[in-house]
């Protein structure tokens, strides 16, 4: 028997439509097009945070943006990311009037809030490769940034116990030193800032600040006993509270006992609900506004 031969491509076109070989390599070079797509870093953008003003009758928004490409190392996930960027976006609820506050700019954002009766917000600006982070002001009447407080790294924090922050819900208190974590909180009307974090355990420092000139009004340092959260009370004062006991901070810069609130977010006029009731969600049409009128808002302390 002889052995077979391989068929030529002439052979191969024999009984078939002439444009058949075409289609299979251009076929071909596609699948290698689309393969070769997903290791090139491509760009991403897309809104991911809302916040309400104060008033409640803006919103500001952070649009993200990045680039990614599909990763090699299952430790990272399906993709790898870099060169992270935020953008500050005003708009009516409705989405109508919708403008930038800022450019893109480096990093992510954390904590923010929108006072825009006072004309500013507080951005928490995330530094992951640093394992830092900073809160700064900025103005809407279009001036430099203002940066306000540093977040170093948590090796770096005089008090590194990881389990000292107290849970937002109820639940037995953990044995953990006193600690404040690092905060800037805007009071409700926008006139103050109030800047706490723990310098060593077992010990909170605050100052209060003028929010139109960030002029010092005191700063004073206290013993903590317990882990601790900041809050505002809608009569003004502040409020700093732990599993058993709070303390009520006074503008003049006087701190007495007071009792316990009965919530702690929102913690000032700004956030992601408002007095209405109503939150913010993104959705396939865009920010979406949810009204749930079980929901906490600022106030219940």
């Amino acid at each position: 028997m002889n052995a077979s031969k391989p068929l030529t491509l002439p052979e191969l076109r024999c009984g078939l439509p002439t444009w058949l070989p075409w289609l299979l390599i251009i076929g071909m070079l596609a699948n290698t097009a689309c393969s070769t797509r997903q290791w090139i870093w491509r760009p991403v953008n897309y809104d991911s945070q809302a916040i309400w003003a104060d008033d409640a009758t803006e919103v500001a928004i952070v649009r993200i943006s990045y680039e990614e490409k599909q990763s090699l190392d299952p430790l990272n996930g399906t993709t790898d990311k870099r060169n992270f960027r935020h953008q500050i976006i005003l708009q009516k609820p409705d989405g109508t009037d919708r403008r930038a506050l800022t450019v893109p700019r480096p990093h992510q954002t954390g904590r923010l809030y929108y006072m825009r009766t006072a004309g500013y917000l507080i951005v928490e600006v995330l530094q992951p490769e640093l394992g830092a982070a900073y809160f700064e002001k900025l103005s809407l009447r279009n001036e430099p940034p203002v940066r306000l407080l540093d977040i170093p790294p948590l090796t770096q924090w005089g008090c590194q116990d990881s389990h000292s922050q107290p849970p937002l819900s109820q639940g037995d208190p953990p044995e953990s030193p006193g600690r404040l974590d690092y905060t800037v909180l805007p009071s409700p009307d926008g006139a103050h800032l109030l800047l706490g974090y723990s310098p060593t355990c077992q010990q909170v420092r605050l100052e209060l600040r003028r929010a139109d000139n960030l002029l010092s009004l005191w700063q004073k340092n206290l013993p903590l006993p317990e882990p601790a959260n900041l809050t505002w009370h809608p009569a003004g004062h502040a409020i700093l509270a732990g599993f058993r006991q709070a303390w009520q901070i006074n503008l003049d810069g006087t701190v007495v006992p007071a009792p316990l609130p009965n919530c702690l977010i929102p913690a000032t006029t700004s956030s992601d609900i408002n007095a209405h009731h109503q939150s913010l969600a993104f959705g396939p049409n865009g920010l979406e506004i949810i009204s749930n009128n079980d929901s906490t808002v600022f106030g219940c302390q």
